[in-house]
């Protein structure tokens, strides 16, 4: 067990085919687990809880396994890589982290984050910024502040059969991020919205399921995409477009919810009709017909 006021837990730097696996640690200054322009390396099965960063791979860092691991209570994220190409990151438990549960920013390609659960995280369960060419697949980022699943400055990921449900804005936030394939996916009961693309062209979002939000799918200032094929149940707005164009939208279920009458309304309905029959309905129809314009 590594305990209290180490600047770093473990490191590595320039290493190949080491094994990392079944420690304890705890509130180191800066990080848990750091790895530098190191290759083909093993993280696993260790708890980090109360760094800085839990686990840090960078710096020309090329497939490294980090597997099965719980990073919780960091000050910043869970995971973080920087400048890492063809990494595995699985099974980890990434959550309540001051930021991020799992990021990776600039410069990282060709890596996997597959059925990690990154939950109660204080920004994003995961986030990637400004790299191409990863796939996202089977994880959960549940109760999230921001988002389950943020792309912001990226291109052509893979996003598919994770859960994003019960963020505080959105399941799935794409920024200024294109030519991904979003699909599969399920992003309910969230904040503001389900799908939300944001500056985002060229994407291709099919089969996902988001139901229960404010907005199904947001697109804003967001251009040639395609919808299609996607379930969207019982949000207040299905889909939406704000500045966008060339948007292809096709195949979706829409089915929004039953609008609740005014208790108003409803009160002048019934004393219409009980003090005054046919008549009396015919002015509360009117009524209503013209406070329900006013509404759209």
């Amino acid at each position: 067990m590594i305990d209290y006021d180490k600047d770093v837990g473990i490191f590595l730097g320039l290493s190949y085919d080491c094994v990392i696996s079944g420690n304890n640690i705890y509130k180191c200054i800066s990080y848990g687990i750091e790895f530098g322009s190191s290759v083909d390396n093993s993280i696993s099965s260790n708890t980090i809880e109360g760094c800085d960063i839990g686990i840090y791979i960078h710096t020309n860092s090329i497939s490294n396994s980090i597997t099965s691991n719980t990073a919780t209570r960091n000050l910043n994220d869970g995971i973080r890589l920087n400048n890492c190409d063809e990494c595995i990151i699985e099974n980890n438990y990434v959550h309540h982290n001051g930021i991020n549960g799992i990021f990776l920013t600039t410069g990282c390609q060709y890596n996997i984050i597959k059925s990690n659960t990154a939950n109660y995280n204080n920004w994003s369960g995961i986030y990637h910024f400004n790299n191409d060419d990863n796939l996202i697949t089977k994880n959960t980022a549940n109760f999230n502040e921001e988002y389950g699943i943020f792309l912001d400055s990226c291109n052509d990921h893979a996003v598919t059969e994770n859960v994003a449900n019960s963020n505080g804005f959105s399941g799935i936030f794409l920024e200024g991020s294109n030519d991904h394939s979003v699909t599969g996916n399920v992003a309910d009961s969230n904040g503001f919205s389900g799908i939300y693309l944001e500056g985002s062209n060229d994407n291709f979002i099919a089969y996902n399921t988001a139901n229960n939000n404010n907005h199904g799918i947001y697109l804003d200032t967001s251009n040639n995409n395609i919808i299609a094929y996607n379930t969207l149940l019982n949000n207040l707005v299905c889909y939406n477009e704000t500045g966008s164009i060339g948007n292809i939208f096709e195949g979706n279920i829409c089915v929004a919810p039953p609008s609740e009458m005014d208790p108003f309304i409803l009160g002048l309905i019934i004393g219409l009709v009980i003090g005054f029959g046919a008549f009396g309905i015919a002015i509360a129809a009117t009524i209503f017909i013209r406070k329900k314009k006013r509404k759209e």
